[in-house]
């Protein structure tokens, strides 16, 4: 497996092993998506933007229930994974390569923003 390189100015690169991330990495279980949809938080129509999406720990599920979900992550390689992912199960998302701190998107565009074990990258002097 290869392991994530430091990228002076811009954190970690996850390019590299995102494939080994995906294969490797374990997902949620189910009843952490049943509570979250109690919460009123991926149901059929809604909006998701999934900020630091990596390989789909959220955003797969969400378009599974019928989210309509915007994949946003810094690393090109882990939205390619989690693009090829989503083809396979034949599930519609968007993928968009940004950081969390510029997205570029409209800031009452969503109706939930969700972020999975991410918050350690995201840059806290620009949020």
């Amino acid at each position: 497996m290869s392991a994530p390189q430091i990228v002076p100015g811009t954190g970690l690169n996850w390019d590299a092993t995102s494939t080994d991330y995906a294969r490797h990495r374990p997902g949620y279980p189910d009843s952490f998506f049943e509570l979250v949809f109690q919460l009123g938080i991926g149901r059929a129509g809604q909006r998701i933007l999934d900020l630091g999406a990596g390989t789909g720990a959220l955003a797969l599920q969400f378009a599974r229930q019928g989210a309509q979900v915007v994949a946003l992550d810094a690393s090109e390689g882990q939205l390619e994974t989690l693009a090829e992912k989503a083809a396979r199960e034949r599930l519609e998302l968007e993928t968009l390569h940004a950081r969390a701190e510029d997205t570029g998107l409209e800031g009452s565009s969503f109706d939930a923003v969700t972020a999975s074990m991410c918050w350690g990258y995201f840059d806290p002097a620009a949020s």
